[in-house]
């Protein structure tokens, strides 16, 4: 069956190509890029709205959709946490703010790894009475490690949410996990 590799290799590169935007772009107008320009967001943006557009072509053929958005929702907390890890041992992350969780002040991308692996047990809990469920918490909990992280990075307020470029793809996803 050729579907699960070209949508694995179609997610892979829309990932790629919203991450490293702005690495590409310079280098695409003979400028150079900054290597610390990945972005996880960018990734985010661009792997969701492939994920959207792949999940309402399935749904439209009537073959798993609910699925698809289920292992994407897997694939996301999944990948959070090597990049995380990834933060912390280059030290370019911009969340060196202590988050204060139960009292305790604990490295914020720490706790993102942390928080990833509940997200990925929450999501693999209620994964055998239905992928639709599965999907949606897994979806939904990456959202809320997210608005967590930008609320310790610059405090929340309503452009906290719009400044957030992954959050209407994951929204959108979320929404078509949950109808489709």
């Amino acid at each position: 069956m050729i579907g699960p590799p070209l949508l694995t290799l179609g997610y892979a590169a829309a990932f790629g190509a919203g991450a490293f935007r702005g690495i590409l772009a310079p280098f695409l107008r003979g400028e150079m890029p900054d290597p610390m320009a990945a972005d996880w967001a960018g990734g985010v943006a661009g792997a969701a709205i492939f994920t959207a557009a792949a999940g309402l072509l399935l749904a439209a053929f009537g073959n798993g959709a609910t699925g698809l958005f289920a292992a994407f929702a897997v694939a996301l907390n999944l990948s959070y946490a090597p990049a995380k890890a990834g933060c912390i041992a280059a030290g370019c992350c911009t969340a060196r703010r202590p988050l204060g969780l139960a009292g305790h002040l604990v490295d914020l991308r720490v706790a993102e790894i942390g928080l990833s692996a509940v997200a990925l047990g929450l999501t693999a809990l209620v994964w055998p009475f239905g992928l639709r469920a599965a999907a949606s918490i897994g979806i939904a909990a990456h959202v809320a490690i997210r608005l967590v992280s930008r609320h310790a990075r610059a405090g929340f307020d309503r452009r906290s949410l719009l400044g957030g470029q992954e959050f209407a793809p994951l929204a959108l996803c979320l929404g078509l996990a949950v109808t489709l």
